[in-house]
């Protein structure tokens, strides 16, 4: 049996809600603007509709699922793209000891790979910390970005308006890309999340 759909029209600044309710479909909302002023001023971010200070759209969970790639954007349109990767590794070798560690790389024009390595990521604190394959120092801006990125999301701490660290639409653990409303929300795919939920 052949179904046909009905072409509707969607309004472009719709938002897509999901529902916390699994069998509910998601929800269409159209922001209404408070004043007329304000009904002609963009989106501050690239996909998000979070005006003022506000918390990091990703989670720990995400950042350190083992895949996490993220992009963090500013109201001046400048924006970088983050890979943080997690290794399990014994140590001290033959203790059964499993430990893991983060690896920060940047997207960076140039150079033999797409990433380029920062440093090594605490997972508590969130501070990044370069060693002798680091392409980057404290003192440059792709370091400072990611350790800004990484001790916000990490620390749940509040970031300007019109700053945004959002994730790739792929699954931060397995790398997929991401089609289930709620998983998109969390930037973690409904398998992946059993595992770590």
């Amino acid at each position: 049996m052949l179904r046909t759909f009905k072409r509707i029209t969607v309004p472009e600044n719709a938002v897509v809600v999901a529902s916390s309710d699994p069998d509910a479909a998601p929800e269409v909302v159209v922001p209404v603007p408070v004043s007329d002023d304000e009904a002609d001023v963009p989106a501050s971010g690239p996909s998000s509709t979070v005006s003022g200070p506000h918390y990091p759209e990703l989670s720990e969970k995400f950042i350190l699922a083992g895949r996490a790639l993220f992009t963090v954007s500013n109201p001046s349109g400048e924006h970088f793209t983050f890979r943080v990767k997690g290794a399990e590794s014994e140590w001290p070798i033959g203790s059964g000891r499993v430990s893991k560690s983060y690896f920060v790389s940047v997207k960076a024009p140039g150079g033999v790979y797409p990433y380029r390595y920062i440093g090594l990521l605490n997972a508590k604190t969130g501070d990044i910390k370069c060693t002798t394959k680091s392409s980057y120092t404290p003192g440059d801006q792709m370091y400072k970005v990611a350790a800004w990125a990484c001790k916000s999301v990490l620390n749940a701490k509040m970031i300007p308006d019109g700053y945004h660290i959002e994730h790739a639409g792929r699954c931060g653990k397995c790398g997929r890309t991401l089609t289930d409303p709620e998983s998109i929300q969390r930037g973690i795919g409904p398998e992946c999340w059993k595992g770590i939920a």
